[in-house]
């Protein structure tokens, strides 16, 4: 289920098919069940070359697929499930095998479904953790970059009109969080929120017709490097939260 690198830095997620594909693909649920959801904990690390050689480049040198790791996955129409993972991964440079980097993290991600009449009434998606890049050496050719995150997909009905509520919470840097909700019987978006960045608390509303929805894949997490807290010198990078990151969507009947 992974797709990361910040969905893709925030671009070209956004298919309906996606969402019908990410559901089905792995999903032993009724045909017919209402509300159902997908998440996992996952991470991912990466370095991209900064030194004066061309066609220099930064490899993995742990195990392989330390750098992109995810917990099982979680399927089920309501409740509440856990995961939790962790990513150790280490990067040397092609011209010097003691110029390295370390990318870890760990993440703990909740995610509560409600459903009333088989409809989606809310749900509360949390995680927090942590990202740490270490360099070796310094003046480091290296640029060590990671992401951990829960990510979760969705499939839901309303048989009536109402509003759709979604609140974003986000109280440290280096926080991420995207949700993009579509409308499965047209393909058409209804809902996109995607931020990157520090503190934030922000509520949207939008008026949903009877129908089927879908999330195609919402993420809420750290990220450090990269697009996420620069790395400013070559010593030891440290973010870190603990369950700052929160949405809370919550459908409410029009009366």
């Amino acid at each position: 289920m992974t797709r990361s690198t910040f969905i893709r830095r925030s671009g070209a997620v956004l298919t309906s098919a996606g969402i019908t594909a990410a559901l089905t693909l792995g999903m032993p649920l009724a045909a017919n069940a209402a509300v159902h959801a997908q998440f996992a904990a996952a991470g991912q690390a990466d370095a991209d070359y900064t030194g004066p050689t061309i066609g220099g480049t930064c490899d993995l040198t742990s195990a392989p697929g330390t750098d992109n790791v995810q917990s099982s996955t979680s399927t089920f129409t309501h409740g509440t499930r856990h995961h939790a993972v962790n990513l150790d991964a280490t990067f040397a440079s092609s011209d010097n095998a003691a110029d390295s980097v370390r990318v870890r993290g760990h993440v703990s991600s909740d995610l509560t479904v409600r459903r009333k009449h088989k409809d989606l009434t809310s749900f509360d998606f949390a995680a927090g953790g942590s990202v740490r890049i270490t360099h070796a050496m310094s003046g480091s050719n290296c640029a060590g970059s990671g992401q951990v995150f829960g990510e979760m997909a969705m499939v839901f009905t309303e048989h009536h009109k109402g509003y759709l509520s979604l609140t974003r919470t986000t109280k440290k840097p280096g926080s991420l969080s995207a949700f993009v909700l579509f409308n499965l019987k047209n393909g058409k978006a209804v809902t996109l929120d995607i931020f990157e960045g520090s503190k934030s608390h922000q509520t949207s509303r939008t008026l949903l017709k009877p129908g089927k929805y879908g999330v195609q894949l919402s993420e809420i997490g750290i990220s450090a490097g990269g697009g996420g807290i620069l790395l400013k010198s070559p010593e030891a990078l440290s973010a870190k939260v603990a369950r700052t990151i929160h949405l809370h969507g919550e459908f409410q009947r029009k009366h």
